[in-house]
């Protein structure tokens, strides 16, 4: 339990509260995956994060929050809250969600509001805190009940973010405080990872990316909660295996390391929209990221943590922690370039690039033949060329999902030779003295289930659909239903599926499905996840398949490679003839 203030003559009251880390772990590992609230929002772009705590202290082993020194004059009245502390520079947009907590949530004496809520609306005894504009109650539950926050959403833009003005002398004391103990390992490892970076925005973009792309992290929720220092250090320098916490409670430590204020954020993410403007957060959606603060726009939302089916399902980095960030705001923010690539000089004495070198060595008989392709005029051969590749291009995720579909299918029936051999743990298809090769064998029952399976995994992703690879088929296909609100056809195609899979993945018997019927149980499916998304989110599953996206940039980057080095040894030839 926390205690987060403490009595006296002036009616100050104590806050108690459970640990909320070690509630972010249980609604984590709930197994039912309960909803707990729902949500109405006239935002139009997709919602932004919903806040329960800002924890700033962090005192070597977890991070907590200061003591709240709560008074009646901290009452939400209907009145404006606290302006948001920073935000002064970068607009912002008003926006309005209604929402409704589930009564089965207990003990919720924190509101989950969109950050930063300029107006709340709640019966009750309730308040706030205004350096972190986190709503608390003292007695009261927000289980049950409906509210209406109104928030200020902040559009900071990339250049704000990067030409950010020096930090009030308050708030660098408070929020870059770290104790002293902090390994010499790990104060060097912030500085390594962010070398090179001139502004904060660099830097931050460089920790994100290092935690969910390029630092070799993955997500696991087996990982145990970290109790002291040496699990951080041991997150940061040797498993790399965690969840949000580890990878919130990493990043903004690092960032307090380097100079960065920063502090940890917990409560949930968007959750799901069932319908346009209606969401739906369940108790997976229990999410811890990092707060970094910038002059002029105050505290925004960093995401280090993996998203997608492997990492945090609902998780979204905003747009202006991306690495392809470029421009007058922060050319440093941009992802690292290939050692082929020139980078823009940083000062007169900088070394050329490669490619400048090149232009500089062309010598006379180059420049001639630049003369003689100016003097052609302008052809519209490359250009025809370069749409040509483009339209294919375009084409290869398409054609690679078909094709993915059509051969996971067919391989239920291929033939396999003698050498294969029956599957462990399954008896021989073939009747003894019968001959393997040229003739379909008998499609496998559970190789069945699988392939339908991932196919409807596969679907879903492509439609924009979360995919948690942790839940059961049964929680999984409970899940969708009710996603999707499902007529008896889809959710009848969708049992058989999910039942299919779970006899098959834990051996419980044979699936009792034919192939062709669970094949045509994954067209039923498909056909209901395309019904219930958007225009545009049908036309990205046709066009360009996430299942496939992956898949396609190895094999455009395996092209890439090969043409590079063809292009080398072309470009090297007339050298070694005249060696020669």
């Amino acid at each position: 339990m926390f205690d987060l203030g403490g009595g006296s003559g002036d009616g100050t009251q104590t806050v108690t509260t459970p640990d909320p880390l070690v509630s972010l772990k249980r609604e984590l590992t709930r197994l039912d995956d309960s909803v707990v609230l729902t949500y109405r929002t006239d935002d139009r772009r997709a919602p932004d994060y919903l806040r329960l705590y800002a924890l700033d202290r962090f005192d070597g082993d977890r991070w907590t929050y200061s003591p709240l020194q709560s008074s009646s004059r901290d009452r939400l009245t209907g009145d404006e809250l606290p302006p948001p502390p920073g935000l002064t520079v970068a607009s912002s947009r008003r926006v309005t969600t209604r929402v409704e907590v589930r009564p089965e949530v207990k003990n919720m004496t924190f509101l989950p509001v969109p950050y930063a809520p300029s107006k709340v609306s709640i019966k009750g005894d309730w308040r706030v805190h205004g350096p972190s504009l986190m709503v608390y109650s003292l007695r009261d539950s927000a289980g049950g009940r409906s509210y209406t926050v109104e928030s200020r959403r902040a559009e900071p833009t990339t250049a704000q973010l990067a030409g950010a003005g020096n930090y009030p002398a308050e708030v660098v004391a408070h929020y870059t405080a770290v104790p002293r103990n902090i390994p010499r390992q790990i104060r060097d490892l912030a500085q390594n990872v962010t070398a090179g970076s001139a502004t904060a925005l660099a830097q931050a973009v460089k920790l994100q990316r290092w935690f969910n792309q390029s630092g070799g992290f993955s997500y696991d929720l087996s990982a145990p909660a970290p109790q002291q220092g040496s699990d951080l250090v041991d997150f940061l320098l040797h498993s790399k295996r965690g969840y949000c916490e580890q990878f919130a409670a990493s990043m903004a430590l690092l960032a307090r390391i380097i100079g960065i204020p920063s502090r940890v954020a917990m409560g949930y993410t968007p959750g799901s929209e069932v319908r346009p403007g209606q969401w739906v957060v369940r108790s997976r959606d229990a999410h811890a990221w990092p707060e970094l603060y910038f002059q002029g726009t105050g505290w925004v939302r960093f995401e280090p943590t993996p998203a997608g089916a492997a990492g945090q399902g609902t998780a979204d980095a905003p747009s202006y922690s991306l690495p392809q960030i470029t421009g007058g705001g922060g050319p440093e923010s941009r992802s690292e370039p290939a050692p082929e690539a020139s980078a823009p000089a940083e000062d007169d004495s900088a070394e050329p690039s490669a490619a400048a070198r090149n232009r500089s060595d062309t010598g006379p008989e180059g420049a001639a033949a630049a003369q003689e392709g100016e003097e052609d005029g302008f052809s519209a051969a490359p250009w025809l060329a370069g749409g040509l590749l483009v339209l294919l291009l375009m084409a290869v995720p398409m054609a690679l999902r078909v094709l993915t579909r059509r051969r996971r299918w067919a391989a239920l029936t291929a033939p396999r030779g003698p050498e294969d051999g029956p599957r462990p743990g399954r008896p021989s298809q073939r009747p003894p003295g019968a001959a393997s090769g040229g003739r379909p064998r008998t499609p496998d029952p559970a190789d069945a289930a699988h392939a339908a399976w991932r196919e409807m995994r596969a679907d879903a992703l492509d439609h924009g659909l979360e995919w948690r690879s942790s839940d059961s088929p049964r929680a999984t296909a409970r899940r969708l239903g009710e996603l999707l609100e499902l007529d008896p056809e889809g959710a009848g195609a969708l049992g058989r599926i999910a039942r299919a899979e779970e006899l098959a993945r834990y051996s419980l018997s044979r699936s009792p499905e034919p192939p062709d019927r669970l094949r045509a149980d994954v067209r039923t499916v498909r056909e209901a996840f395309a019904a219930s998304v958007g225009r545009r989110a049908r036309l990205r599953a046709r066009l360009l398949p996430p299942s496939t996206m992956e898949q396609t940039r190895e094999t455009l980057q395996a092209a890439t490679d090969r043409v590079l080095e063809l292009a080398t040894r072309v470009n090297e030839l007339p050298s070694r003839l005249r060696r020669r």
